[in-house]
């Protein structure tokens, strides 16, 4: 899910594409693209619950860990994933769309 979630940002998000996409052709483009079917669903839906937070559609998932931790990366972590990548997914988890617990790069 997270390859599919980041060829969509550089494919469409990154290079300013058109943001307003057909999902049926943009299905297509990542089946061409070599992705598995369930992990574009996976990606898709995660796309779609992230949108509906964003307009208040949906109330986000209360989460059992504290809410004033802080994930500290490794070093490992961040040469592959630079300051603006790290505050984007500090965002997501404090937004609870994300919950980087159990999530190894």
């Amino acid at each position: 899910m997270f390859d599919v979630l980041m060829y969509l940002f550089e494919t469409y998000i990154h290079t300013e594409a058109e943001l307003r996409v057909d999902q049926d052709k943009l299905e297509q483009d990542l089946t061409d693209a070599g992705f598995d079917r369930e992990d574009i669903y996976n990606a898709l839906l995660w796309l779609e619950k992230l949108a509906d937070y964003q307009e208040g559609l949906a109330e986000p998932m209360q989460l059992a860990s504290d809410p004033l931790s802080m994930r500290i990366y490794t070093p490992e972590e961040c040469e592959r994933l630079d300051a603006s990548c790290r505050g984007f997914l500090l965002f997501l988890e404090q937004i609870q769309v994300l919950n980087l617990e159990p999530v190894k790069w």
